[in-house]
This record gives structure tokens, C-alpha cells and sequence, in this order.
């Protein structure tokens, strides 16, 4: 089985119930035994899914929302992280870039262009356009009106990733599908969580000015 063969079991417009991982363990069959032989674009797709949403460990991220998916001390003062920052390259965002606009799935479309808008500044010293922002944050939107998810706090995360990058876009019209895609998804699958309380203050809110504090729930 080849790469696109593995990745087009995932990417239709009905396929639901399946995160990141689940397409980098899949890819993972390709992997050869010896690795320093993995083809690029293997590499380029093992690496966009594999990498961590919502990184929260300050001291070994890099400043960006997607981070490691493992660090691990190598017992010498330095550490090995798993994908890595350092592999990625100008021809890899590029990569990404490409394929955001080429797949169907929302959950594959927000990987993709979630990474170029996170890292390629980073690589390249180019800001990414900010069409790939309204792409990405689309994106993530659309699994949670469609209910595309394998874990419902992951949507959570998510929708409040989205209304942030609305927010910084001044988008009135994104802010709006993002509290209403939330409070929508929230009603569906209502429990006694954390989240529960953020929609709430959500639907309190009379305007589109959103406290900032208010994301950092989860």
C-alpha cells in the first residue's frame, strides 16, 4: 500500500471518528527498517500528524501552538523530541500548504494548514497568508458541525483555538460561526464538565468582544 492509498481511507467528506495519530499510525506501516531511507513525503505526512495540539510545556516547546509529541532526556544535559522542529523544512511547509487545499476532510485540512500558519514564519521567515488562517480555522469549525471527532473535549479545544485566530483575524463573521459552532456542539454533547461553563459565559455574552482569559479553560 502506498502513501496516497493509506491517507485517502481517511480523506472523504464522511469519514468521522478519528483523530491525527490514527493516520500516522497508519502511516507507520510504510516506515522502512532503516529509517534514514524514509522517503520525503513519508516524512512529511508522518511528521504532520504526529505533532502535539494545544502544547502546553513552556520549557520544551518552541513558542508555537503545536509542539513534540515526545521528549525524552538523553542523560548528557540535552533531549531528543519526537517529531522535531528541526526537521522541518521550506519544501515541507510548502508540502502542506499544497495539500491543505487538495483534501476533503476537515480534520486532515486543519492538520495541514494549522501547521503552515503555526511554523512558517518560523522556517521561512515568511508570514503565511492569512487565507491559510481562514482555511485552518474553517476547518476546525466544520469537524465540530459535523461532529467529526473520536474525542469530544479534543473538539473543545479546538473551537477555542478557532475563536482565537478569529478573534486575531477581526473577523466578525469567523467569531460569529465559532461561538455559535460551540454552543451548537456543546447542547449536543452536554455533560458536567469544564466546558459546560464556558459555554455558558459564551452565551452570556452580548457582543463579540470575548475576554481572552476565558480560553484558557482547558
Amino acid at each position: 500500500m502506498i502513501i496516497k492509498q493509506i491517507i485517502v481511507q481517511f480523506d472523504t467528506d464522511s469519514r468521522r471518528g478519528f483523530d491525527e495519530h490514527d493516520i500516522s499510525s497508519a502511516l507507520r506501516k510504510l516506515v522502512p527498517e532503516d529509517k534514514s531511507q524514509i522517503d520525503d513525503t513519508l516524512k512529511a505526512e508522518l511528521m504532520a500528524f504526529d505533532f502535539a495540539e494545544d502544547y502546553q510545556d513552556k520549557k520544551t516547546g518552541w513558542g508555537t501552538y503545536f509542539g513534540p509529541m515526545m521528549v525524552w532526556n538523553n542523560g548528557d544535559g540535552t533531549a531528543t523530541e519526537s517529531p522535531s522542529i528541526k526537521l522541518i523544512t521550506p519544501e515541507m511547509i510548502d508540502y502542506w500548504e499544497k495539500r491543505a487545499t487538495e483534501c476533503v476532510n476537515p480534520i486532515i485540512i486543519a492538520r495541514y494548514s494549522g501547521l503552515v500558519w503555526d511554523f512558517k514564519n518560523k522556517i521561512t521567515g515568511i508570514n503565511p497568508p492569512h487565507e491559510i488562517c481562514r482555511i485552518y480555522t474553517k476547518a476546525l469549525i466544520d469537524q465540530a458541525n459535523g461532529d467529526f471527532h473520536k474525542y469530544e473535549v479534543n473538539t473543545f479545544r479546538k473551537l477555542a483555538r478557532a475563536l482565537k485566530l478569529s478573534i486575531s483575524l477581526n473577523d466578525d463573521d469567523l467569531i460569529k460561526k465559532c461561538k455559535d459552532s460551540l454552543i451548537n456542539f456543546e447542547n449536543r454533547h452536554s455533560q458536567d464538565t469544564k466546558s459546560s461553563v464556558y459555554c455558558t459565559k459564551l452565551k452570556q455574552s452580548h457582543s463579540f468582544s470575548i475576554d481572552y482569559t476565558i480560553l484558557h479553560f482547558l
